[in-house]
């Protein structure tokens, strides 16, 4: 695991949304040195979802996404999927399925109730062979972690990256 370098570096930018830089890069860049054969993850927040571009990453590269489903998706329902109800590691999970979008790619979903908060939330992911309540827990990981950058950001109080160079960047980073 390793932080994946987005920063527009030709300076064209100011902002970038992340859809648009992780088109940018390479497939042999986003697989990140991983092995043919391995499958590679972004657990990815709601700004990065593009079923289309998902597809064409999974064929081409082995790519594979974890993001949550936006409020106003209309993903049709194409069959509710069986998943192991016993397994620890699926506590919470109520609904398991597989969806369909416009864009003709089909989707898992997993609704997931947090039995510690009560909380509801849904997920959508390209990947087919891992079970609902581990997608549920890779998303909370990320989340954990972009919690812990926040609060370090909060109590350094730093408001922009100092970093010029792109070797500084990343070490930043």
């Amino acid at each position: 695991m390793e932080h994946l370098t987005l920063a527009d570096t030709r300076g064209k930018r100011k902002k970038e949304y992340d859809t648009r830089a992780l088109k940018r890069l390479s497939i042999q860049s986003l697989r990140q040195s991983a092995p043919k054969g391995r499958k590679v993850i972004y657990v990815w927040d709601k700004a990065g979802i593009d079923f289309l571009q998902w597809y064409k990453w999974k064929q081409a590269g082995g790519i594979y996404f974890i993001s949550r489903e936006k409020e106003n998706m209309n993903l049709l329902v194409i069959a509710e999927l069986d998943f192991d109800k016993k397994d620890p590691i699926n506590a919470g999970v109520s609904r398991y399925e597989l969806v369909g979008c416009l864009a003709g790619v089909s989707l898992h979903r997993v609704t997931f109730k947090c039995p510690l908060s009560g909380r509801r939330y849904v997920f959508i992911t390209n990947l087919t062979n891992l079970p609902p309540g581990l997608i549920a827990y890779l998303y909370k990981t990320r989340w954990d972690i972009e919690k812990i950058f926040d609060q370090v950001k909060n109590k350094l109080a730093e408001k922009k990256a100092w970093a010029t160079s792109f070797t500084a960047k990343n070490m930043q980073a």
